[in-house]
């Protein structure tokens, strides 16, 4: 949903968008910036330590699965021998993978600041 305020007055340091022109340094002219623009700068390495947060859950996803599927029989044979099971566990395990390529290269790119 949206809030609508009218006549209310927020102070410079809450608004995510003000815009003040920066001092022009040697060579270069005055910036417009804005605090969201700052704050994000500050989110890249955040998200690539949350995409390892979830890369360590599915990790540990995956270990259980991998265990309990071992451990359960049915059929006098353990339900990781079954098919279904199996290429199951194998697609868990080829998403994680595909996320650890993700997350490595996201961490790679967070290193220079012209690819992140």
């Amino acid at each position: 949903g949206h809030l609508l305020f009218t006549n209310v007055k927020v102070p410079k340091e809450n608004l995510l968008f003000y815009r003040e022109l920066k001092p022009a340094t040697e060579g270069t002219q005055r910036k417009r910036t804005s605090a969201i623009s700052s704050m994000q700068q500050f989110l890249g390495p955040e998200r690539v330590a949350m995409s390892l947060q979830a890369l360590a859950v599915a990790k540990r996803a995956i270990e259980i699965a991998v265990k309990y599927s071992q451990e359960r029989v049915q059929f006098k044979k353990p339900i990781s021998e079954f098919e279904g099971i199996s290429f199951k566990v194998a697609e868990m395990i080829a998403h994680f993978e595909a996320g650890k390529a993700l997350y490595e290269k996201a961490a790679k790119n967070s290193q220079n600041p012209a690819l992140a």
